[in-house]
């Protein structure tokens, strides 16, 4: 609820209420560090954080939440500048890299993805299986271009446009090339324009109280990106 000072004390900005929007840029990436990051850090620290009632614990505990969160954006800033050899398996962007770190893959992939507008996924090496994460854009879905090989997966699961999954290490060249036939016959959609076109008098606090009593948001239901029209016949 609004009111919860643990999520409070993990907000380092707001203007005005915490909305879905606070929550999901300044909340939920610090929550996820802990388990991201669950080979340096103990993730149900994260529950005894919010079942602490002392205000200094609250405010020490949180203060620590906030300076790993970082040490992951730093993490992740300085592997994805360092990661350089991506290939492409049929339609699909792959990058192996033993030295990445197994919570950081998704991120990874995120950045590549926002780079080259178009799939990727991410893997290294842990123990016998090579982990990873993939994100693709509105229109490829990554997860059924997986699916359909799956068996051959110790894990896999995700959705239109982000996958998680792991595969035994041997099995690496045997996969690479089941993506690649794969991606034959994967249909890419045609995206339409995502854009809510209203004109500039539309927009006022009961238009954006709308908007607002329609969240949360999420997969499948995004928030609406607006294209302002003026008329200028006026």
């Amino acid at each position: 609820k609004a009111g919860n000072k643990h999520i409070e004390k993990l907000i380092h900005y707001r203007n005005g209420v915490i909305n879905q929007q606070v929550i999901s840029f300044q909340v939920v990436p610090k929550l996820n560090t802990f388990g991201r990051l669950a080979d340096v850090v103990n993730v149900n620290n994260m529950v005894r954080y919010f079942l602490l009632e002392d205000d200094l614990q609250i405010d020490s505990v949180s203060k620590d939440i906030t300076k790993l969160n970082r040490e992951r954006i730093e993490m992740t800033r300085k592997t994805f500048e360092s990661c350089d050899m991506i290939q492409k398996y049929g339609t699909l962007n792959i990058l192996i890299d033993e030295d990445i770190h197994e919570g950081i893959t998704g991120l990874i992939a995120g950045r590549h993805l926002k780079d080259l507008l178009e799939p990727v996924l991410v893997l290294t090496k842990v123990g016998n299986l090579y982990k990873g994460s993939g994100r693709s854009p509105k229109g490829y879905d990554i997860h059924a271009l997986l699916d359909p090989i799956s068996d051959e997966f110790v894990s896999f699961g995700g959705h239109k446009q982000a996958c998680g999954l792991s595969f035994e290490v041997d099995k690496k060249d045997h996969i690479l090339n089941l993506i690649k036939e794969q991606s034959k016959d994967l249909v890419v959609e045609t995206v339409e324009d995502p854009y809510l076109t209203v004109q500039l008098a539309q927009l006022n606090i009961k238009a954006v109280q709308e908007f607002q009593a329609l969240e949360p948001y999420g997969v499948d239901f995004i928030k609406p990106l607006l294209k302002v029209g003026v008329d200028i016949s006026k």
